[in-house]
């Protein structure tokens, strides 16, 4: 049987890279010949291979096209829509854009009439209303399907969306309050709003009250960004959210705590070995913090493996380890078949594997202190090259930060927690005692974090962006260096890791790389020209948590390998493409920054970018053509716009200007615009991009940088009409995510550009 599921395993596994859905039908044909081919000839081997695989590859394909029948029609995007339901999770405030902002997830009973497919959305109101967990409401809403932003390296917010089965994404434009849902599961999601609301209560009595809410219910929006900080260059951000590791040890302790008390008292129930009593309070343990915590992905990872392991002993037939991890892989992608593409996945169970491959077979039992020290190693040695993969970075503090720190917040912290929360739950008052000891174990750890970090911390970051070849070659050798001592191939394990650091040779580079990044509504644009960087605009700063500059434009820049940034440029003040700046200066260091407008704010310093100023590097040339001497009242109008030159090619991009500085280029500098690549004015706004304009830029192809289906309604018809009369191809980052292309540096023409939708394969893409 754990051949099959073996097998079943990477059936799912593959099906979740395919880049398009084959058919329903297909899959349908493929599940039922594989049940038939397993009842037909389950005692053979090579039957139960191919079973197994015929199997789990329908599956995660069936699973697909459920999702797909859920989402929100595209008719009805844009529509106000009215829909009844009753408000899940826990509703989070913030600001967005600048203004106020409640954000929760909703799940529709009825549709208005309307026959809607859609279970699960996701809105955000942006009046002052009071949004509770389990309250009915009846919302008149304007929705669109899940979307995130699709960039190479980036993270796959449209995946997470699909994961947590949200089926649309909105705003409400009014509501009505129906009352209160009873069922029991909306009852649980109120008991833990109320929880939250008593934590956040809390803050008046101590410092770290933030660490309550994320360690004991989940809600990790409490952190602020200097936390997170932290936590990432130490290595211990598994530590403040409720991950697996929180939820193993709590079973943990309830295992050990019930077999005791099974083994010294006599129970009406005694002809029950006590193993099944301890794995069962193990389970309800972990079962009950998972759904304390909301039941997210990793907790109901977590939940599956360890259902696994104690079924094992409830029936009193405990499996080998290997039969163990094969069986919570199945259950976990038979729970969630997307699951491989995601980072705590492959994380949590290489974590896993390290520790079984680094501690099964020997003869040799080693003290507490000694296990302890080498399970730090094992797990830093195994998920290094995950993390460089996944994240171009890894700190080299994480053995020694995990060392004192694991223990801390797993065995004394997180229980003291858990008692804070019981006794709220039971409506007494947590006593001033005992949060002040919590309060100063926080303090402690966190000034120890502190130190480590500000005083190795600087070299004791590895930024590297290896690929998929060459993270694979370094697990190899973590997992040969992980095996017992005597094995022939352990003395070469460290050669493994070589082509990590020294691997990457740089072959011939084109003259001139450009990306314009989906960053939504707003503007990044990055140039490389050999190992020199260009960034033009940072996006946009969508809340105090998230900005483009650190979460799209750093991250994207890490993921090339670029680790900092020669030229920055901002091209004007305006939030959609200065928001992002602050958190892109925090993550990069820049040697030069100039601006199309002062940035009083976040770089007093900048460098005026003013018509004129040009600077060369090798074969390439860039020249501001703009703003001159006249200054405009428009903030758009002071953009800095930016022309590109290669001997043969050259891109202009032009920040947010209109007709009137349109008609200023045009009279200043004539033939000198064309271009073969052209970032179109304003976001396609109706008040740029004349027809004078683009004849003069002549452009081959423009790339429009918008959100999808954004309240502007960029691009304009209109717009779009000039260009395609003058033969231009349009491309718009809203639709096809980042746009890359290339300068060479021969005559040859410039090729195509490259769309990362079409090249990332991914099937929910074209949903």
């Amino acid at each position: 049987m754990h051949i099959w599921m073996f097998c079943a395993v990477i059936g799912i596994g593959a099906a979740s890279f395919l880049p398009r859905l084959p058919s329903m039908y297909f899959a349908l044909l493929l599940l039922g010949g594989g049940v038939v081919v397993l009842w037909v000839g389950k005692k053979n081997r090579l039957v139960l291979l191919l079973a197994g695989l015929c199997c789990g590859f329908a599956y995660a394909v069936l699973h697909g096209y459920l999702l797909a029948s859920t989402l929100l029609p595209r008719s009805l995007q844009q529509q106000t829509i009215r829909v009844d339901g009753h408000v899940v999770g826990l509703p989070q405030t913030g600001m967005s854009h600048d203004r106020p902002v409640q954000r929760f997830t909703f799940v529709v009973e009825h549709g208005g009439g309307a026959q809607l497919p859609i279970q699960r959305i996701d809105l955000s109101w942006y009046e002052p209303v009071q949004i509770r967990s389990g309250q009915r409401w009846r919302l008149l809403v304007k929705l669109k399907r899940p979307r995130g932003f699709a960039n190479p390296g980036g993270y796959d917010y449209q995946l997470a969306l699909h994961q947590q089965r949200i089926d649309a994404r909105g705003y409400v434009k009014a509501g009505e309050l129906l009352g209160r849902q009873h069922n029991s599961w909306v009852r649980l999601h109120g008991m833990r709003a109320r929880l939250h609301i008593k934590l956040q209560l809390l803050g008046d009595k101590m410092r770290n009250a933030r660490f309550l809410a994320a360690l004991s219910i989940g809600a990790k929006k409490a952190l602020t960004p200097a936390d997170w900080d932290l936590l990432r260059l130490t290595g211990t951000t598994h530590l403040f959210v409720v991950s697996g590791l929180h939820i193993s040890l709590l079973a943990g302790l309830f295992y050990a705590a019930a077999l005791y008390l099974s083994k010294t008292l006599l129970l009406p129930l005694a002809w029950w070995p006590a193993q099944r009593y301890a794995a069962v309070a193990a389970c309800c343990a972990a079962a009950t913090y998972a759904l304390l915590a909301g039941f997210s992905l990793p907790t109901q990872r977590a939940c599956l493996m360890l259902l696994v392991v104690m079924l094992g002993r409830i029936v009193g037939r405990p499996a080998r380890v290997g039969g163990i991890l094969v069986t919570a892989l199945f259950a976990v992608l038979l729970w969630d078949p997307l699951a491989p593409r995601s980072a705590g996945f492959w994380l949590s169970f290489t974590a896993v594997g390290a520790l079984v491959l680094g501690f099964a077979g020997r003869l040799s039992r080693p003290g507490v202190i000694a296990t302890w020290l080498r399970t730090q190693w094992l797990v830093f040695v195994v998920l290094t090259p995950l993390l460089l993969l996944w994240f171009q970075q890894a700190s080299l503090l994480m053995p020694l930060a995990n060392l004192f720190a694991v223990p801390l917040v797993s065995f004394v912290i997180v229980p003291l927690v858990l008692l804070v929360v019981a006794l709220l739950l039971l409506g007494a008052t947590p006593p001033s005692a005992l949060l002040g000891f919590v309060d100063a174990l926080f303090d402690t750890l966190w000034a120890a974090l502190d130190v480590l970090q500000s005083h190795v911390g600087g070299i004791a970051q590895l930024q590297l962006a290896p690929g998929y070849f060459y993270s694979f070659t370094a697990l190899v050798g973590a997992g040969i260096l992980l095996l017992p001592r005597g094995f022939p191939l352990r003395a070469f394990a460290p050669l493994f890791f070589l082509p990590v650091l020294f691997g990457r040779v740089a072959g011939q580079q084109p003259a001139v790389e450009i990306t314009v990044l989906d960053v939504g509504q707003g503007l990044a644009v990055v140039m490389q020209v050999d190992d020199k960087t260009l960034v033009y605009d940072a996006g946009p700063r969508f809340s105090e948590s998230f900005n483009a500059g650190s979460a799209i434009v750093a991250r994207f820049l890490r993921h090339k390998g670029i680790n900092h940034i020669d030229q920055l440029i901002i091209s004007h003040a305006d939030n959609d493409h200065a928001g992002g700046l602050a958190g892109l200066l925090d993550n990069m260091p820049v040697d030069a920054l100039m601006a199309g407008e002062p940035l009083r704010d976040t770089a007093p310093g900048a460098k005026a970018c003013r018509a004129g100023d040009a600077w060369q590097w090798g074969v390439v040339r860039m020249r501001v053509l703009h703003p001159g001497p006249v200054s405009y009242a428009s903030s758009n109008n002071n953009s800095c716009v930016l022309q590109i030159k290669t001997p043969h090619s050259a891109v202009l991009i032009s920040g947010d200007i209109e007709a009137a500085v349109e008609r200023s280029l045009l009279q200043r500098y004539a033939r000198d615009l064309r271009s073969e690549f052209l970032i179109v004015p304003h976001h396609g706004s109706k008040t740029s991009s004349t027809a004078e304009f683009i004849v003069a830029v002549q452009p081959r192809y423009a790339v429009i940088s918008s959100g999808y289906l954004n309240r502007f309604g960029h691009p304009d018809n209109g717009v779009v009409e000039r260009y395609e009369e003058e033969g231009v191809q349009l491309l718009n980052t809203a639709l096809t995510g980042s746009i890359s292309f290339t300068l060479p540096a021969t005559t040859q023409r410039a090729p195509a550009p490259q769309a990362y939708r079409e090249q990332a394969h991914r099937y929910w893409y074209a949903w």
